[in-house]
């Protein structure tokens, strides 16, 4: 069974998979810079990748939204990516297995699952369907 904790990080919050004796961690950082009177906003993966599908998407599909929303958006690709990244797959291959592993993920706390058991020091938003 795999064991997933979570710690505060210097970036933000970063996760340790344990898999037997192999671990692997993660930590995806949401950046923002401003230039010229707009904030940039980007996802920068573990090993310094930048997600630039995501650098699209909050500055120019989002480009005219309010910062408020945009800043939403922001937190909520980093859980994405920390969690694509957890499992070691791409947004094309997520299935509907992967919903509610997600489902679980974003919720933290505690919990035993079939495969994984997730030890987060953060609970969020108890009202996902």
């Amino acid at each position: 069974m795999d064991t997933i904790i979570e710690s505060k990080g210097y970036f933000g919050i970063k996760y340790k998979r344990i898999r037997e004796n192999q671990t692997y961690e993660v930590m995806v950082a949401g950046i923002t810079k401003e230039h010229n009177d707009f904030t940039y906003m980007m996802v920068i993966g573990t090993n310094g990748k930048v997600y630039f599908e995501v650098y699209k998407y909050l500055n120019e599909e989002l480009g005219s939204e309010a910062f408020s929303k945009r800043e939403l958006a922001l937190r909520a690709l980093k859980f994405l990516y920390s969690y694509i990244e957890l499992f070691n797959t791409e947004i094309r291959y997520l299935d509907v297995n992967d919903k509610n592993n997600i489902k679980a993920f974003l919720k933290g706390g505690q919990g035993i699952g079939k495969y994984i058991t997730y030890d987060f020091k953060t609970e969020k938003r108890s009202d996902l369907p």
